[in-house]
Order: structure tokens, then C-alpha cells, then sequence
């Protein structure tokens, strides 16, 4: 979820620097937006591997039932 608001509040800054000008965006939601980005990437990434070592943790366990 914060990096799909990241992604959108980049975009919508991106949108008023090429539509209304260098005058019209601001660093600040910009920053913000980049900084959710980050933030979601990085939840993302800790599920997959959180999800990964799960899967590898049952093959382990159902490899030693077999033994």
C-alpha cells in the first residue's frame, strides 16, 4: 500500500512539473513520494522472502517425516 501511494503521489508531481512548470510541484511531496516508494519496496521484498523461507522450511521438515 505505501508503494502504491508513492507511485502515485510521483506521478501526480511529475504531472505538475511537465504540465504547469518547474514552479508548480514540490520537493517536499516528491521526497515523500519517494520515500513511500522505498518503504513498499522493501515490505515487498521482506514478504517474498519471508514466504520463500517458509517454503523451504516445510520442504525440510517433510524431507526429515520421510527419513
Amino acid at each position: 500500500l505505501f508503494g502504491l501511494a508513492g507511485i502515485i503521489i510521483l506521478l501526480w508531481q511529475l504531472s505538475m512539473r511537465y504540465l504547469y512548470g518547474a514552479e508548480a510541484w514540490s520537493w517536499g511531496w516528491a521526497w515523500l513520494g519517494l520515500v513511500l516508494l522505498v518503504v513498499g519496496l522493501q515490505a515487498f521484498t521482506i514478504a517474498i522472502i519471508s514466504l520463500l523461507l517458509k517454503r523451504m522450511e516445510r520442504r525440510i521438515i517433510d524431507l526429515h517425516r520421510r527419513r
